[in-house]
């Protein structure tokens, strides 16, 4: 029997397009307003796919302005008529992970929207994706007395309760590419946050799984390389493949679903395991690259 060489995908490169998805609070700005923030009129807002370079750079420039509308912006009308800056506001982009170059871009777009409506951006983020190490970082953004926190949470569960207390402080808070809970803040468990930006992860892992399916040449058998369970994007992102392949009515079977903790290393001791009991592989899928 012929063995064909897995054909491998990974949902962090530029090959799979991604659209804007933002879930909106009543006391969010109106979409009209915010696709032009980004260069985009509500006509093409349904259709207009973006690179992953210009959907990081304008997510972030959205979330800035969706925070200074929630605030009614940072002018006001004098006794005279006259219209004067009375607050300067400082808003904070907590990263995934500190210097990533995913969140580099992201943090161009947030400076960008920054330096335009003359805000203080702070920048930081954990060494590792890991909420222990991130949830430090929202605790001492809180000391500071930010106005908003723009936030890629490293867990939907374990960033509840730093970003609840941010809330709490007065702090606006806003998800960016991953969200908390189960990312509905109009209807969902977690309503405190004013919106969530990001892309459709779930529709990105199924056409991930049905590229990879098509290489192969609709049957075989496919691998899941993930990082860790709780992360809201490499979650839909499995399971949007997992339902690629369930859609083959047996045709393409899924071998095996390891995590590797966000370890290059690990995933590679994974991958050779996996490839040495399963040598007609067909397929890996990538959650994370």
């Amino acid at each position: 029997m012929k063995c064909m060489a897995p054909r491998y995908c990974g949902l962090n490169g530029a090959s799979i397009d991604h659209t804007h998805q933002i879930n909106r609070r009543k006391n969010s700005m109106d979409i009209k307003d915010i696709m032009n923030i980004v260069d985009m009129d509500d006509a093409k807002f349904d259709d207009k796919q973006l690179n992953r370079r210009q959907f990081l750079i304008g997510s972030a420039a959205v979330a800035g302005s969706i925070f200074l509308a929630s605030c009614g912006g940072q002018s006001t009308t004098t006794g005279s008529g006259t219209s004067t800056t009375t607050k300067k506001y400082t808003i904070a982009l907590v990263q995934g992970v500190k210097g990533d170059p995913f969140y580099v871009t992201m943090q161009k777009g947030a400076q960008a929207e920054a330096d335009k409506l003359g805000a203080t951006l702070i920048v930081d983020g954990p060494a590792q994706f890991d909420a222990t190490l991130q949830t430090p970082i929202v605790d001492a953004l809180i000391a500071r007395k930010v106005d908003a926190m723009i936030i890629a949470a490293c867990d939907k569960q374990a960033m509840i309760a730093p970003l609840q207390r941010a809330n709490d402080a007065g702090i606006k808070v806003i998800s960016v590419d991953t969200f908390i809970g189960n990312g509905d803040y109009t209807s969902g468990p977690v309503t405190f946050p004013l919106s969530y930006i990001g892309s459709d992860n779930v529709q990105g892992g199924m056409i991930a799984g049905q590229s990879i399916i098509k290489a192969i040449g609709g049957k075989g058998k496919i691998y899941i390389q993930n990082v860790k369970p709780g992360i809201s994007t490499t979650d839909q992102r499995e399971q949007g493949c997992k339902a690629a392949i369930q859609a083959t009515n047996g045709a393409v079977t899924l071998v095996g679903v390891n995590y590797n903790n966000d370890s290059a290393a690990t995933a590679a001791e994974q991958t050779s395991a996996l490839l040495r009991r399963v040598p007609d592989l067909s397929g890996i899928f990538g959650t994370n690259l």
